[in-house]
């Protein structure tokens, strides 16, 4: 029997069963604490927001990662999601308002629940609900740094959050076909607020929402972004299919004129799994001298990779279909503008199965990269580095 079963796990060793890590995410806050000293994380109760409501969700992956739902029906893990984890913070409710930055939020003073925020959260929270925890993107900022400016919100698009459900799925899908070692911190949920925001992009006033994913620990002495080695390792896997980490920069130390890509791979600490797909992107050829984030934040004046090098790394032309659905630039990329029509449609007419559909049909794509792997990169060799 041994020697069958030794026989059964070489197999799916040489077909790469094993590439790509399943993520398990950790269960309790003092998991997410680590063997760090509290003082370093903020432990506050958030408050539930009254007028929220499920757009869509990984079911799938919510009854994985949560027992307690293995018996719900979708409607009734709709209203356990929004019971448990439709929350924002204190702060926003209190300055978001006045500072403009949002409008009325409708909320239960008496319905809090246990989050944690750990270092350098802007506008996410961990929060406790019933089986586990789980991390809220767009749950609201602290009362110092709320403005106007991008990220200090403390709050997210229902377009941004769809955006970047999305990509969690096309990114996994990626990895795992190409036979990378690495995996992504994935996305159970995206749920709209009920109220509107001031977006950061072009100042309109846009629905808000909360992208809720799998909860993971942050070494907080070492810096989010995964170090040269690894950032290109995981860009060259993306490459093949148009997708890439970097957004595009024009000043690097003293030349204020070459256009470069900065690469922006972020690791959880266990150094095999990337989260905050924000800045990822499709490109149908890639031309420009790439560097590191962790490199731009040492001011290195030397790219990484040129032209030279990119030369063999560009789309196959099989997945030239991602770059049509979702390609584009800034305001004008197609994922991000058919997204924000989603959730414009939603809080006009709150028709939930009408949604769900569309976004549905905006994730057939990543079907078009098959799902078994297909070999790939070596093993990860380095561990994240302070920059």
């Amino acid at each position: 029997m041994r020697s069958l079963n030794l026989a059964i796990i070489s197999v799916l060793l040489a077909n790469h069963a094993f590439a790509t890590p399943l993520y398990t995410p950790p269960k309790t806050f003092d998991e997410i604490m680590g063997g760090f000293h509290g003082s370093h994380f903020q432990h506050k109760p958030a408050i539930r927001v009254t007028t929220a409501r499920v757009l869509f969700a990984d079911y799938d992956l919510i009854r994985r990662d949560f027992k307690i739902t293995r018996t719900m029906s979708e409607l009734q893990m709709d209203a356990w999601l929004v019971e448990s984890a439709a929350c924002i913070s204190r702060d926003q409710i209190d300055v978001g308002m006045t500072r403009g930055v949002n409008a009325a939020i409708q909320y239960d003073p008496t319905e809090l629940r246990s989050s944690l925020r750990p270092p350098n959260y802007g506008r996410a929270l961990v929060i406790e609900v019933p089986g586990g925890i789980l991390d809220a993107k767009g749950a609201g900022g602290l009362s110092p740094a709320i403005s106007h400016n991008s990220h200090r919100s403390g709050l997210l698009e229902t377009a941004e959050a769809i955006r970047e459900f999305s990509y969690s799925k096309l990114v996994q899908k990626a990895l795992h076909h190409s036979g990378s070692d690495f995996g992504v911190i994935d996305s159970y949920a995206v749920i709209d607020f009920g109220f509107q925001m001031r977006s950061s992009v072009d100042e309109t006033m846009q629905p808000a929402g909360l992208l809720l994913r799998q909860s993971h620990f942050r070494d907080i002495t070492r810096s989010e972004q995964l170090e040269q080695t690894n950032s290109l390792k995981i860009e060259r896997s993306l490459r093949e299919f148009g997708i890439t980490t970097a957004y595009k920069k024009t000043t690097l130390g003293d030349d204020k004129k070459t256009l470069y890509d900065v690469l922006n791979v972020q690791g959880s600490d266990e150094r095999r799994f990337l989260y905050d797909f924000g800045g990822y992107r499709i490109a149908n050829r890639f031309e420009n001298r790439a560097i590191t984030l962790a490199d731009l934040f040492e001011k290195k004046k030397i790219p990484i990779l040129d032209q030279t090098q990119f030369s063999n790394i560009q789309p196959d032309p099989k997945y030239a279909p991602l770059f049509k659905a979702w390609g584009g630039e800034g305001t004008d990329e197609r994922i991000w503008k058919r997204s924000r029509e989603i959730a414009s449609q939603f809080k006009l007419d709150g028709d939930s199965e009408k949604t769900r559909r569309e976004v549905k049909a905006l994730l057939e794509i990543t079907y078009l990269i098959p799902s078994e792997p297909r070999g790939g990169p070596g093993p990860c060799v380095e561990s994240l580095k302070h920059p």
